[in-house]
C-alpha cells in the first residue's frame, strides 16, 4: 500500500517538473510563512499568533516531541496537567480534559473531527503522529465552532501543508524494551505550485508470547478479597497506516489541498485454556479496527479582504470482533465456532468560513457546517423496524464579532444554531475577551455554553453477550453546560512566563452508563456534573535551559440523587519538564515528571451514586538527543517510566467501572528503555 502512495506522489513530480526553475520565489514565501512564529488554527477561525487568540492554548511541536521519544498521543499530552488517562487493553487509551469525560472532548486532525467513539472515547493510540507540524490543546467549550463534542475542550493535530526544502525526506525507527517498535517515514516534495507527501507508519507490541499471555493469577485486593486476571493483561497489537497529502497553489494566498489517511490495528486477546485435561480448548478474540479519512480544503483570500475556508471530508470506521475457538489437540481455530460481529461508522463533514475585517477595530466572521452520521452493524439498532442504519443530520449556522474597543482590549461575541433531525434546534453563544496591559500582561475572560445530543451508540447499541448487557436509549436528551474561564498572563523576558487559568463549568443533564438491573446497563442523562479549579504555569528559557512547571487544582461535583449537599472530589496535578543542551558534546538532555493525583470514581448503580477513590501516581522520563551532519542523523535514548508505575488502587464503593479490574487500574506497562534512530534530508 505504501509503495502505491510512493507512485503518485512520483506522478505529481514528474507533472511539475517544467516548473523548477521559477520555484525559489515560491520557496522563499513559505519559509517565511514557517519561520513567523508560533501561529495557532484552534479556537480560531483562520490561522492566528498565540499572542493575538482569545483563548488561551497549549502548543507542542513537532521538535519536542522528538527529543522526548513520544511515538504516542497519549505520551505527548502527558506532560499537560489537565489531561488525565484511563487505559484499556481492549478499548485503548481513554483521556479526560479538567476532569470532563472524552465525550466532550473533539479530538481533531487538521479541524475535522476524528470519529469512532467506543464506550464514549475515542483510542487516541490509534491517531499517528507522522507528519505532524504541532497539536494545540484547548480547554473549555468551543461549542460554537466545533459544534458536538467538543463542550469540554479541544484536542487538534495540525499536521504539515508545506515545507522549506524541494525534496525531503524524514524516517524514524524506535525500539523500546517492553517490546513496543515503531517505525516512520514520510517524503515530501515542494514545487511553485504543488506539494505532495506521502507517509507511512507500523506500530507493534507483543513482549510476551501466546502461551503467556493464557497464563492467569490471582491478585488480593487491599480488603483481603482476591480476584483473578490474566498476568500480563496488556494485549499484543498491530498498527499499520499511511496517507498520502497532495496541495495545489494557485497564488501565494490561494490554495487546494486534498488528504488521504488510513490506519489499521490489530488486538490481539488470547484466553486461558479451558478443560486442560480433556480436549483442551481457548476462547480468543480479535478486534479488527479499520480508519479511512479523505478530505479536500480550499484556503485563501478572495476580492482581497474576505479570507474563505471550506472543507469537505468523509470519515469511516470499521470495528470487526471474531471470537474464535482454538483447539489444542489439532492445534487450530474451529471454523464452526467462529462468531464475528461488525461496526461501521461513517460521517459526512462539510464546513464553510467566511472572514473579513470591516475596519481596523471590527472583523465579522460567519460559517455553514453540515454533518451527516450513519451507523450500522450488528450492536446497532435503527429507531424504525426494518432500517438497516441509524442516522443523525445537523445543520449549523455560526457567526462571530470582535471589535477593538482600545489599544490592546478586543472583544468577541459568537454564536451557533444548529438544527438536527433528532433533537431539534439549539442555540449555544460565547462571550471572550483580551485586554493587553503593556507589552508583559495579557488578561483573558470568557464565558460560553457547550452542546453535546447523544451519539448513535449511545441512542441504538444493543450489546448483549455473555458478559455485557448494554442498551441504547432513544428517549436521552442532549448535555448542556456553562463555562467559565479567567486567564492572567506575564511574561516579561524570555526567561520567566507565567499564567494563571481560573475556571468553572456545569454540565446539565450528563450521560451516563448506568445500571439498572442485575449486570444490565443502559444509557441515561443523570442530572449535573460540576468541575472548576485553578491552573499555574511557570516557564521560560535561558541561553541552553529550558524549563516549565505546571500545577493544576481541581474539585469534580455530582450531586446526582444526594439530597443536601453534593458529593465532591479534589484533584491535584503537577509536572515539571527540563530540557538542557551541554554546549561541549552538543547533547540534549530532557527530563520530564508527572504527579497525577487521586481522583473521584463515580459509577451509578441501581439509582445509587457509588464513589470510589483511584489513587495517586507518578511517571518520571529521561531522555538524551544528539545530533549529526549538519542535524541530517538524530539518535535519542533514554527511559520511560523510570519509577516502573503499572497500576494504582481503587479503593471505596466501587471497584473500577465496567471494563475495569476490581481493586486496581492499569494505567502502564512498566519500565521501558529505549533507543531512536532518525533521519532527515
Amino acid at each position: 500500500m505504501f509503495k502505491i502512495y510512493l507512485c503518485i506522489a512520483t506522478l505529481f513530480m514528474a507533472l511539475d517538473s517544467q516548473c523548477q526553475r521559477d520555484t525559489l520565489k515560491y520557496i522563499d514565501s513559505i519559509e517565511m510563512a514557517i519561520q513567523l512564529g508560533e501561529y495557532v488554527h484552534t479556537a480560531q477561525y483562520k490561522p492566528t499568533h498565540i499572542k493575538k487568540a482569545l483563548h488561551p492554548i497549549e502548543i507542542i511541536t513537532a521538535e519536542v516531541l522528538e527529543k522526548r521519544g513520544v511515538t504516542k498521543l497519549d505520551e505527548a499530552l502527558l506532560l499537560v496537567p489537565s489531561v488525565r488517562f484511563n487505559y484499556d487493553p481492549i478499548l485503548g487509551t481513554q483521556l479526560k480534559l479538567r476532569g470532563i469525560s472524552s465525550s466532550n472532548v473533539a479530538i481533531l486532525i487538521d479541524g475535522i473531527p476524528v470519529i469512532g467513539r467506543l464506550d464514549g472515547a475515542i483510542d487516541i493510540s490509534q491517531i499517528s503522529l507522522n507528519n505532524v507540524k504541532q497539536i494545540e490543546v484547548i480547554e473549555g467549550p468551543l461549542s460554537t465552532i466545533y459544534g458536538n463534542n467538543a463542550a469540554g475542550g479541544v484536542i487538534n493535530i495540525i499536521t504539515n501543508q508545506n515545507q522549506r526544502k524541494r525534496w525531503n525526506l524524514n524516517a524514524s525507527s524506535q525500539l523500546e524494551s517492553i517490546g513496543t517498535q515503531n517505525h516512520l517515514m514520510d517524503i515530501g516534495f515542494q514545487s511553485k505550485r504543488w506539494y505532495v507527501n506521502s507517509r507511512g507508519r507500523f506500530n507493534e507490541y507483543s513482549k510476551y508470547g501466546i502461551d503467556s499471555l493464557r497464563t492467569t493469577e490471582k491478585f488480593s485486593n487491599a480488603d483481603g478479597t482476591t480476584f483473578t486476571r490474566n498476568k500480563y493483561p496488556w494485549n499484543p497489537k498491530t498498527q499499520i497506516g499511511g496517507g498520502t497529502t497532495i496541495k495545489y497553489n494557485l497564488d501565494l494566498e490561494n490554495s487546494i489541498a486534498v488528504k488521504y489517511d488510513f490506519n489499521d490495528e490489530e488486538v490481539r486477546d488470547y484466553g486461558s485454556i479451558k478443560r486442560p485435561q480433556f480436549k483442551p480448548y481457548a476462547n480468543d478474540e480479535f478486534f479488527l479496527t479499520r480508519r479511512e479519512d479523505i478530505s479536500i480544503v480550499y484556503d485563501g483570500h478572495l476580492f482581497n479582504k474576505l479570507y474563505v475556508e471550506f472543507t469537505s471530508a468523509y470519515n469511516q470506521f470499521d470495528r470487526k470482533v471474531n471470537n474464535k475457538r482454538y483447539d489444542f489437540e489439532p492445534m487450530r481455530y474451529d471454523p464452526e465456532k467462529t462468531i464475528s460481529d461488525t461496526t461501521i461508522f461513517r460521517t459526512f463533514f462539510n464546513r464553510l468560513n467566511f472572514s473579513t475585517r470591516i475596519n481596523p477595530s471590527l472583523e465579522l466572521i460567519a460559517g455553514l457546517n453540515y454533518t451527516h452520521d450513519v451507523g450500522m452493524g450488528d450492536r446497532i439498532k435503527a429507531e424504525n423496524e426494518g432500517m438497516e442504519e441509524a442516522t443523525i443530520s445537523e445543520v449549523a449556522v455560526y457567526a462571530d464579532a470582535r471589535y477593538t474597543l482600545l489599544k490592546g482590549m478586543t472583544i468577541s461575541y459568537s454564536g451557533r444554531w444548529l438544527s438536527q433531525n433528532v433533537f431539534g434546534n439549539n442555540y449555544a453563544s460565547a462571550l471572550k475577551a483580551k485586554y493587553d496591559i503593556g507589552d508583559d500582561i495579557s488578561l483573558r475572560a470568557s464565558y460560553a455554553q457547550g452542546y453535546r445530543s447523544p451519539d448513535l451508540k449511545e441512542l441504538f447499541i444493543e450489546f448483549i453477550d455473555i458478559n455485557h448487557y448494554i442498551i441504547g436509549n432513544k428517549d436521552l436528551q442532549p448535555e448542556r453546560s456553562n463555562d467559565f474561564q479567567l486567564t492572567a498572563q506575564y511574561d516579561p523576558c524570555s526567561w520567566v512566563d507565567a499564567k494563571l487559568n481560573v475556571y468553572k463549568t456545569f454540565i446539565k443533564d450528563k450521560i451516563s452508563l448506568v445500571q439498572y438491573g442485575n449486570q444490565k446497563y443502559n444509557y441515561q442523562n443523570v442530572d449535573r456534573y460540576d468541575v472548576y479549579g485553578a491552573q499555574l504555569d511557570l516557564g521560560g528559557s535561558w541561553s541552553a535551559l529550558n524549563w516549565n512547571l505546571a500545577s493544576s487544582l481541581g474539585y469534580w461535583n455530582t450531586n446526582i440523587n444526594i439530597e443536601g449537599t453534593s458529593e465532591q472530589g479534589r484533584i491535584v496535578d503537577f509536572s515539571a519538564n527540563l530540557n538542557y543542551q551541554i554546549p561541549k558534546i552538543k547533547i540534549g538532555t530532557s527530563l520530564n515528571y508527572r504527579l497525577v493525583g487521586t481522583q473521584p470514581l463515580y459509577t451509578f448503580e441501581n439509582e445509587e451514586v457509588m464513589i470510589s477513590t483511584i489513587s495517586s501516581t507518578d511517571f518520571l522520563d529521561v531522555s538524551l538527543n544528539r545530533s549529526f551532519w549538519k542535524n541530517r542523523i538524530q539518535i535519542v535514548t533514554g527511559c520511560k517510566n523510570i519509577m516502573n508505575t503499572t497500576q494504582t488502587a481503587i479503593t471505596g464503593a466501587a471497584g473500577g467501572g465496567l471494563h475495569g479490574t476490581s481493586g486496581s487500574q492499569l494505567i502502564n506497562q512498566g519500565r521501558s528503555y529505549f533507543v531512536r534512530l532518525g533521519v532527515k534530508f
